[in-house]
């Protein structure tokens, strides 16, 4: 109680308040730290049990880019289903390391892409575009191929695009 009648009252040491400003900045950038690495780390990736692992036709999409460094990797592109409206989306690129074959997923967002405003005249695909860019602390080096996993109402569809980068090499 005592801490707290000196706030009160006001009368704070100098030393005293200079502990406390420094103890707070550094618990606010921890957690600031802890922040970002959430946002930008690749955890690993388990396929769900309930998860289509064959497109078999059913999404449509494309991987506009890759850009790899030391520090991360970031990919984007589009990906809708045809024949239905696209809402809001829990949609992620995971990628897999060919050798020791695991799995990570990228955080990854919607953009919005005009050019879908209208799919076949009457579904509004807008909503279709992914960008993802996560940190590579713990990738291994190696050969990776991109997958996504496509959630809708009804289905979760986890299939391989077929396309293959380097990281690290």
């Amino acid at each position: 109680m005592k801490v707290l009648d000196k706030i009160i009252d006001a009368e704070l040491e100098e030393k005293y308040f200079k502990r406390i400003v420094i103890v707070g900045l550094l618990i606010i950038l921890i957690v600031l730290l802890i922040v970002f690495l959430n946002f930008g780390f690749m955890p690993n990736y388990t396929i769900p049990k309930d998860a289509i692992t064959k497109n078999d036709g059913k999404v449509e999409y494309r991987i506009d880019s890759i850009s790899t460094s030391r520090k991360y990797v970031e990919i984007t592109g589009w990906a809708y289903k045809k024949g239905q409206n696209l809402g809001y989306f829990d949609n992620r690129f995971v990628i897999r390391n060919e050798e020791t074959q695991k799995y990570k997923v990228l955080n990854t967002e919607m953009t919005i892409v005009d050019e879908f405003f209208s799919i076949d005249g009457q579904y509004d695909c807008r909503r279709a575009g992914m960008y993802a860019k996560g940190l590579a602390i713990g990738l291994k080096k190696g050969l990776y191929q991109i997958f996504i996993e496509y959630q809708s109402d009804d289905e979760n569809i986890l299939f391989d695009t077929g396309i293959l980068f380097n990281y690290g090499q």
